[in-house]
C-alpha cells in the first residue's frame, strides 16, 4: 500500500506545504555508506582458499562483498570485492592466523577506468626543494639489505631445506 501512495505528492489547499510518502528504508538513519573496490589479495596459501577463509581475510580490512571464482586458485592472488569506509586507506598488508600459523596478507586495490586516467598536475617549483637532494634514505630492513633481495633469498632457502 505504501508503494501505491509513494507515486504521488499530497498537497493541502490554502496551506503552503506538501507531503511525500516514501517507503521506509534502514538507510534513512545511516551515518554513511561504505565504498567498494576490487582488491588483489596475495599471501593466501593455495590449500587454504576455501570460501570462508577468503571471506575472513577480506574481513580484516572491511566487509567481503564478492570473490572472483576465476582467480580463487590463481598462484599470485585472489580478487576480492571489499566494502570499507575509505578504499584508499586500506593497509597494504595485515597479519592474521589460519589454523595455528601466522601469515601476512597483502591487499592491492585495482583502479577503475576513471582512476587510471592521468589528470594533468601543475608542479609548483620550490627553490629550496629543487636545490637540495632528498634527505630520505632508501628503505632497508635490519640487515641493511633491500627487502626484495632478502625475500628472494628466504624463498631460495626454504625451497632447499
Amino acid at each position: 500500500m505504501v508503494l501505491d501512495y509513494s507515486n504521488f505528492t499530497l498537497g493541502i489547499k490554502n496551506i503552503d506545504a506538501q507531503f511525500t510518502v516514501e517507503p521506509w528504508s534502514s538507510a534513512m538513519n545511516a551515518k554513511g555508506q561504505l565504498q567498494q573496490a576490487w582488491f588483489r589479495v596475495s599471501g593466501i596459501p593455495v590449500d587454504q582458499r576455501g570460501f570462508r577463509t577468503i571471506v575472513k581475510i577480506g574481513g580484516l580490512v572491511g566487509k567481503t562483498m564478492a570473490i572472483d571464482e576465476s582467480t580463487r586458485f590463481n598462484k599470485k592472488y585472489v580478487r576480492v570485492k571489499i566494502a570499507c569506509r575509505n578504499v584508499d586507506m586500506v593497509l597494504a598488508s595485515t597479519e592474521n592466523t589460519l589454523e595455528l600459523f601466522i601469515y601476512d596478507f597483502f591487499f592491492e586495490r585495482e583502479l577503475s577506468q576513471d582512476e587510471r586516467v592521468d589528470h594533468p598536475k601543475t608542479k609548483i617549483p620550490s627553490e629550496t626543494h629543487d636545490l637540495q637532494p632528498s634527505p630520505k634514505k632508501p628503505r632497508t630492513d635490519h640487515t641493511g639489505r633491500e627487502p626484495e633481495v632478502e625475500a628472494h633469498e628466504e624463498n631460495k632457502f626454504q625451497a632447499v631445506s
